[in-house]
């Protein structure tokens, strides 16, 4: 098929919405992208949660296409390549609460989208339906040096006055950067003035080709951030540890791919 054609069409926009969702109040919204899952089925274990919310991506834009009557041989190929990719994008996220150290917890996992441009209107969608007090969101970074993790924190997040593991993280600087859901998230939360705190776990890999790769090591310690900084006494690092060694073991090796 001739690539000129191609450039020229364009992009079929997706259509995102939100079920009836219960305005419930929460103390920490977390969002954790796909490629640290193993952190999102820890939550799922260490606590019951409901599903509050969806969040729907959809085509429907590409259903009323396949109901034109004629195409040219190259157009025909276009919608078809087309709705091969966004049938792998038509994805729904659910939206969990739980309750964690007397603390309402919020939290959802974004997918892996081929589109990079969905990632941006997700989380748009996101601040528009849903009351987002504290923003913790989980991310990945090919790190320089020999940090584990780095931490990219709004100057208006109130951490507490306690010691905590999360401040002797260090602060992310260039030419370190994270991209995806966490780098939308990161932008909209300055866009809103909401409080947010990313977390971001050394890692290796092409984020458009979606092959990220990270050392377990870095996911325990993220881990044991978190735990400390919710104050789960330990519960949730060992969740995580024990998911890991499956993982591991499954893997044969000590890095995870996405």
């Amino acid at each position: 098929m001739d690539e000129d054609l191609l450039l020229e069409k364009e992009p079929i926009i997706p259509t995102i919405t939100v079920d009836h969702h219960i305005h419930t109040k929460n103390t920490y919204f977390i969002v954790i992208p796909e490629v640290l899952r193993t952190a999102y089925d820890a939550l799922l274990q260490l606590a019951p949660s409901k599903v509050v919310s969806s969040i729907k991506v959809s085509f429907p834009a590409l259903e009323e296409h396949e109901e034109a009557e004629e195409f040219d041989d190259e157009e025909q190929l276009y919608k078809s390549s087309t709705a091969v990719l966004a049938q792998q994008d038509s994805k729904t996220i659910q939206v969990r609460q739980t309750t964690l150290n007397n603390q309402d917890i919020t939290f959802l996992l974004v997918p892996v989208f081929k589109n990079k441009l969905i990632y941006n209107l997700v989380v748009s969608t996101m601040f528009q339906h849903f009351v987002i007090s504290k923003l913790l969101c989980f991310a990945t970074s090919e790190l320089s040096g020999l940090h584990t993790l780095n931490k990219l924190v709004s100057q208006n997040y109130k951490l507490p006055e306690k010691e905590l593991l999360l401040k002797q993280v260090p602060d992310m600087r260039p030419p370190n950067f994270i991209t995806g859901a966490p780098g939308a998230l990161v932008s909209h939360a300055n866009i809103y003035n909401v409080e947010v705190a990313a977390i971001a776990v050394s890692a290796e890999g092409a984020f458009q080709l979606d092959m990220e790769k990270f050392d377990i090591a870095g996911l325990v310690d993220l881990a044991a951030v978190v735990d400390d900084y919710l104050g789960l006494g330990g519960d949730y690092v060992q969740i995580v540890k024990e998911l890991a060694k499956v993982k591991k073991a499954g893997s044969g090796s000590n890095a995870l791919y996405i």
